[in-house]
């Protein structure tokens, strides 16, 4: 209607006028709504972050060097190959096991290099002791699976000679399985598949090794002759420190 009947004659119409809300500039006939909003969004900022998934090692810093107690047995180094201590929190609801992976992308075989995977870590697990890559006294159900120095055990750090420092990535996955439909032949890219395609979240830690180019490579043929053999040279990245320096000749 136009007019209204007001004193027996018709008032001219009157549209009413908007009601600025306080909140903010928006303007409304119905300030209700933006009260309505508001309220939502102190309700939602008020609610309790979701936890974020971490990974940490009392053994290893993140992009720094391996320490030497890591250190792969074999194909020329001689370490003592164990697996550095890990701990994790923060796992989503809706997860039931976990998967480890350790993945090297620098490695020179187009393809990366597996050390050391695990997977049906029980639910609740958050923690692995120093050594337990190379033991049988892993949680119950969890499985190893068998790396790329075909072992069924955590393979060390063993860069080639002279390269760059290479990264390790150490990575922890929230898994919403029991557990995976493989056994202790897969690989560990067998497990990364599963782990990226259907995890509900990861945190992972990288840390570098490198092995410097022999030190008897200058040496006078005599003398680099007359060194016992059997070892390769496996330092610590960065740090000039060798933990065996008696090369295959």
């Amino acid at each position: 209607m136009e007019s209204s009947f007001r004193h027996g004659r018709l008032a001219p119409y009157r549209r009413p006028r908007h009601v600025r809300s306080t909140i903010g500039d928006y303007t409304s006939p119905e300030p209700l709504a933006a009260l309505v909003r508001a309220a939502l969004f102190l309700a939602l900022s008020s609610l309790p972050a979701a936890a974020e998934m971490t990974l940490t090692s009392p053994d290893l810093s993140a992009e720094a060097p391996v320490p030497a107690a890591h250190v792969f047995d074999g194909f020329g180094c001689a370490g003592p190959n164990l697996s550095p201590a890990l701990e994790w929190s923060g796992a989503p609801e809706g997860t039931n096991s976990d998967i480890l992976t350790v993945y090297a992308p620098d490695a020179p075989t187009g393809s990366g290099f597996w050390p050391w995977s695990l997977f049906n870590l029980p639910a609740g697990t958050t923690a692995l002791p120093q050594g337990v890559g190379t033991a049988a006294d892993l949680p119950e159900g969890a499985g190893r699976a068998r790396n790329d120095y075909s072992q069924n055990a955590c393979g060390g750090t063993r860069p080639p000679e002279g390269d760059d420092p290479h990264r390790y990535v150490f990575t922890i996955w929230a898994m919403p399985q029991e557990s995976l439909p493989v056994d202790e032949t897969a690989s560990g890219a067998g497990v990364g598949f599963f782990a990226h395609t259907g995890a509900l979240d990861s945190a992972s830690l990288t840390a570098t090794y490198g092995r410097p180019a022999s030190a008897l490579a200058g040496l006078p043929a005599a003398k680099r002759k007359a060194a016992p053999g059997g070892y390769g040279l496996c330092r610590k990245s960065f740090e000039g420190q060798a933990y065996l320096i008696l090369p295959s000749l």
